[in-house]
Formats: C-alpha cells, structure tokens, sequence
C-alpha cells in the first residue's frame, strides 16, 4: 500500500510539470525563447523524477533481480523515448514562432545583386471581412461562427506592367499607423509589423502575381449577443518574438483612417503606402479606399 502510494505521488507530480511545460508556452508575457527553456526544463524533471523512482525500486524491491533488469531497462527506455518526442515538439515550436535567420557566409551576403521592381497594388473590392482563430503565431481564417475574433482583412498583391519588367521581392513588412476619420491627424497608434493572415512571422515574400492578406484591425465579438465588443490591433513583438495586442483598443462604433506602408526589408526606398478608411459598430463594419 506504502509502494503505491509512492508511486502515485511520482506519477502525479510529473504529470504536473509535463502541463505546466505546455501551460507555459501559451503565456503571453514570456518570450518564445524563456517559454522553451522553461517547458525544457519542467520536461526534463519530470523524466528525472520518474527514472530515479523506477531506479529505486530496482534496487530495494524484493522480486528476482533479472525481472527487475527487465522492467527497469524497459521502463526507462520508454520514459527516454517519451521525453525525446517533448524535446522535438519544443525544437519545431522554436522554429514556428522565431524568425529564421540566414547561415550564409558573410561574403554571399555581400554580394552585387540585381534590385528587384515590385509594383504593390491595393485589390480594390477585396477587402473582406472574415472569423479568425489565432493559432501560435498565426491568424487563421475559419468558417466558424463561433470564432472569437473577426478580422478586417485588406488584399494586396504584386502585379506585372506593360510598360516595364516587375519582379518578385522578399521580406516585406507592413506599417500600419491609425489616425482618427473623418477629421484628425494626430496618431492613435502605429504598428511596425502588421499581421498577415495564415502566415506566421511579421515578413511576407512578395512574388508576381500572389495576393496577400492584411489584418488591419480585429473585432473581438461578444459570445452570447453575438455582437462586436471592441476592435484591437494585433501585431508581432520584435523582443517576444510573437503576436501581441497593440496596446491601443477601440470602443464601438468608432471610425479610423489606416495608412498601410508597405516596407521591403533590404529595399526600403521601394516601399509604397496606401490609406483606408474604416468604420466598427457592434453589428457591421464600413469600408472606403482613400488614395
């Protein structure tokens, strides 16, 4: 009775740490890199914990010692295995939600390359309206009704010339500043790494002929009444690697200008801007293109 009493508080206990490693990936204040370390660590404790219990009762317990080797070998093995597999889910939700950095040599980076001629374009009658779950890092888009947010979502996309030759580009973020509509020129807020829908990271390849979506504003929507509470701004942290709240929200109905630049990472000079008009209301959304 003793023995498996014993052996419930350890199993008990690694349970607990196994949910507060995946409980600690979900916090929002932590960086990605704090939120691996910790879960890492809460994972690998538990797998310490369990091991010494079963090395333990090898050694004290009073069965034939080869059915010991046997059960102990086996049991450690799978535990091994079992913390292998956190370990692998950790690594690949360090590559989803940090950005990837480039191993080139200094001298490839270095190097004279052609400058690309991207021409932005606004699809004009696409802007659209759409329910969202926030999935790690990324918004997807959902046909839920339930969903918890709902988006306003502008398409852009990147469109051949008669005129001259246009090319693809890379690494494109979005600036968006929010100023108050009709009248008003003062800034509400302005974030340097605008969302885009089903993409994880604050960068979007630009290639010919491929649109884009862009969050501007998210609706958080009222579960019983089934209307929008308030509208907030979403947008990628530079220091936490992650999706954040901007910490500007708006109360309802409201009406705002939104000036979208988009800004080419090595090529700032080819950015181009563009403005919107938008309006919120507990019940509907109205939109305009200004320029």
């Amino acid at each position: 009775m003793q023995e498996l009493l014993s052996w419930t508080i350890v199993i008990s206990v690694s349970l607990g740490l196994i949910a507060m490693g995946f409980t600690v990936l979900q916090v929002k204040r932590l960086s990605v890199r704090d939120e691996i370390i910790i879960a890492g660590a809460c994972f690998t404790l538990s797998a310490i914990i369990v091991i010494g219990r079963i090395v333990y009762w090898g050694i004290t317990s009073s069965r034939d010692i080869n059915f010991r080797r046997w059960i102990s070998t086996v049991a450690v093995a799978i535990i091994l295995l079992g913390w292998a597999v956190l370990l692998i889910y950790l690594r690949r939700v360090k590559n989803e939600r940090l950005p990837k950095t480039t191993t080139e040599p200094k001298e490839t980076q270095l190097k004279i390359i052609d400058k690309p001629n991207p021409n932005f374009v606004y699809i004009r009658k696409q802007w659209q309206v759409k329910n969202l779950i926030l999935d790690g890092n990324t918004f997807r888009i959902t046909e839920k009704k339930s969903a918890k947010y709902i988006g306003i979502i502008y398409c852009f996309d990147n469109v051949p010339k008669e005129s001259e030759r246009v090319t693809g580009i890379n690494n494109v973020r979005a600036r968006l500043t929010y100023f108050p509509h009709p009248q008003g020129d003062f800034v509400i807020t302005q974030s340097n790494n605008g969302c885009w829908a089903e993409h994880h990271l604050p960068t979007i390849d630009f290639p010919v002929n491929k649109e884009r979506l862009l969050i501007l504003a998210v609706a958080l929507r009222d579960g019983k009444s089934k209307r929008n509470k308030v509208l907030k701004i979403f947008e990628h942290s530079e220091t936490l690697h992650k999706v954040v709240e901007n910490e500007a929200s708006f109360g309802l109905p409201t009406n705002l200008r939104v000036e979208v630049t988009l800004i080419p990472e090595e090529f700032t000079e080819l950015s181009r801007s563009f403005t919107f008009n938008i309006g919120a209301s507990e019940v509907g959304f109205q939109f305009s293109w200004a320029n």
